[in-house]
């Protein structure tokens, strides 16, 4: 119990650090609150995050595994692990993992949204329009600009394709 509660502690204080900006600190604290108490998914979650905001692909998505492994029933570790194969245009396996994701929960927005930006990277026009109907997209600002700029680009290499009659 003891080790539990100081896992917790050791997250919140890592928590604090990101949000003074002292990422190496937290990063820190979060890697050993995993020494102390390793099967707290909660702790390689937030471990993933960090290392996704960051830009560190590997490592986040080596974290976010590791969650899973812990709590393969959570529908948030397997959406995330979806969005950081997005990131690393790894598209087929962002899919699974967001299909896994909706398998678990199928109410998650922004899985679906994350979904229909693979369909679209993918340029799998017939799924992403399915998907466009049958739940709609856009519940946050930053999922819809990478939506508008993910459909132009698509429209923009679709047009090229497209023989001009002059």
């Amino acid at each position: 119990m003891i080790k539990r509660i100081y896992a917790f502690f050791l997250l919140r204080c890592a928590q604090k650090y990101f949000l003074q900006e002292k990422i190496d600190k937290g990063i820190c604290l979060l890697e050993k609150c995993i020494l102390l108490k390793p099967d707290y998914s909660f702790a390689y979650f937030q471990l993933a995050k960090k290392f996704l905001e960051l830009e560190k692909w590997e490592k986040a998505e080596e974290s976010i595994i590791k969650a899973i492994s812990l709590d393969l029933k959570n529908a948030i570790y397997h959406a995330f692990l979806g969005i950081v194969f997005y990131e690393q245009k790894k598209y087929e396996e962002a899919v699974q993992s967001l299909h896994k994701a909706l398998d678990i929960d199928s109410k998650n927005q922004l899985t679906y949204n994350y979904l229909a930006l693979c369909y679209l990277a993918k340029e799998d026009e017939e799924n992403f329009k399915s998907l466009l109907q049958k739940k709609g997209i856009f519940e946050s600002t930053e999922v819809q600009v990478q939506m508008i700029l993910g459909l132009e680009n698509y429209l923009t290499k679709k047009e090229k394709k497209i023989p001009q009659n002059s």
